[in-house]
């Protein structure tokens, strides 16, 4: 939906939409207690003490909302998403410092837009588990998120960070909640997804390269 409401703005260009796979998307209800609900009573039992872990002294949650603390947030995120991921050997999402830095710029521009939803979990002060969502039209997408394993292993924060999410999208009104690309068996199920297609959009400028682009592209989707 971002995408493709930006589409028209962009002149000069040649726009190939494809479906790549399929995305978890969570139509969202008019109330939170609707919504958890209809998850399976094992969810239903989880989201009850994760409930009472969030009124333990000391833990708050908060979304950010002020461009000066959305560098810091984000530094956050990058250290819980990363050691999350490489314990199991894996490079995680911010390994490029490119990336890294690209995210440092659009968040606050988004933020600027309206559209972030970075979301900070701490103990004490010192931060958790992260959700970095962003908000466009009736829909939150879920983009990236880290949390802490190590102090917390028996506690779900990233249970528990979706669903203040989703609990946040249902008070404001919004439609849905996507979960964005499926794979396998994923553990997004649990959250009352429902699958959907999924697009891959490319744009390419009249030009030698764009069109060798063009036929690349082309080339792949005939294997």
């Amino acid at each position: 939906q971002l995408t493709s409401s930006l589409i028209p703005l962009l002149r000069d260009v040649t726009v190939n939409k494809k479906v790549c796979g399929h995305r978890y998307r969570v139509t969202l209800p008019d109330t939170v207690d609707q919504y958890r609900n209809g998850l399976a009573r094992r969810m239903q039992r989880r989201i009850r003490r994760l409930d009472k872990f969030s009124e333990s002294p000391g833990i708050s949650t908060a979304i950010v909302e002020d461009a000066d603390t959305v560098a810091t947030a984000l530094a956050e995120l990058r250290v819980l998403h990363q050691s999350r991921w490489q314990q199991v050997g894996k490079p995680g999402a911010f390994s490029s410092s490119r990336f890294s830095r690209f995210h440092d710029k659009v968040a606050v521009s988004f933020l600027r837009e309206g559209w972030l939803q970075l979301q900070r979990v701490s103990d004490q002060g010192k931060a958790i588990a992260i959700n970095y969502n962003i908000r466009f039209g009736n829909t939150e997408y879920y983009y990236q998120s880290g949390f802490n394993i190590d102090g917390y292993r028996n506690q779900s924060l990233g249970v528990m960070a979706h669903m203040n999410a989703i609990g946040g999208a249902i008070d404001d009104g919004l439609d849905y909640y996507d979960f964005m690309h499926a794979v396998g068996d994923s553990y997004k199920h649990q959250y009352q997804c429902l699958l959907t297609e999924l697009e891959d959009i490319t744009l390419t400028r009249p030009t030698f390269t764009g069109h060798v682009l063009q036929l690349v592209d082309r080339m792949r989707d005939g294997l």
